[in-house]
């Protein structure tokens, strides 16, 4: 049985950082919370995103430096399906960005890296609460 870490400090920081550039966003588009959509999501659907264990932990590994999900599947512990499907999942939530692509042995290899992080303000802070139930 595979042990369910929860996300570290890092993790949780570069998510929330995350969601204070959406906040901004908003607030900017005066777009409603209910209207996310996969270039906006809310803060429920991001801390969604990193709570799940694989996800976590590449995230973790992507704010850290450029990898593939071969990698983090090697590391891991995973098959390369089920730790690609997490990685799109963060890429469609722009959590991270694409980098490289390398043909290797007739597939092409995707390398990805964390996107920039900035810090909260108290309109974050109460948005992400109230979000968060």
């Amino acid at each position: 049985m595979r042990s369910l870490a929860r996300p570290d400090a890092k993790v949780l920081s570069f998510a929330l950082n995350r969601l204070e550039r959406i906040a901004r966003a908003d607030r900017k588009n005066q777009q409603h919370p209910d209207q996310a959509t996969s270039d906006s999501p809310d803060a429920a659907i991001l801390l969604k995103a990193i709570s799940h264990p694989v996800r976590a932990r590449a995230l973790a590994t992507f704010s850290q430096r450029i990898a593939s999900p071969t990698e983090i599947a090697a590391e891991q512990g995973e098959v390369v399906g089920y730790v690609a499907y997490h990685v799109r999942v963060l890429r469609k939530l722009g959590m991270i960005e694409l980098v490289e692509t390398r043909q290797v042995r007739g597939a092409t290899q995707h390398f990805y890296r964390g996107t920039a992080q900035s810090y909260l303000d108290d309109d974050v802070w109460q948005k992400l609460l109230f979000s968060c139930g």
